[in-house]
Parts: structure tokens; sequence; C-alpha cells
């Protein structure tokens, strides 16, 4: 199809590509949680 593309490199990455991501939803939106900020103190 002029992308130069072989049946090698396809059967290689379709494993890889393959499925979908089950991203949380919350009220109709995607869900991504906050992360408490902590602060680190340096070693002496």
């Amino acid at each position: 199809k002029g992308n130069f593309v072989t049946k090698e490199f396809i059967d290689y990455v379709r494993p890889l590509i393959q499925g979908e991501v089950d991203v949380p939803v919350q009220k109709g939106l995607p869900y991504y949680p906050r992360l408490e900020k902590r602060k680190i103190l340096a070693k002496k």
C-alpha cells in the first residue's frame, strides 16, 4: 500500500498494540486520582 510495512513487522507489533486501556470514569469523565504531596528531608 506504499507504507513499506512488512508482514514480519505487523506480526511483531500486533501483540504489543492489542487491547484497550480501561480508564476509570467518574460522572462521565476520566478520573485520575490525586496524589498526596510529602516533603522528603535531605540526608546530611
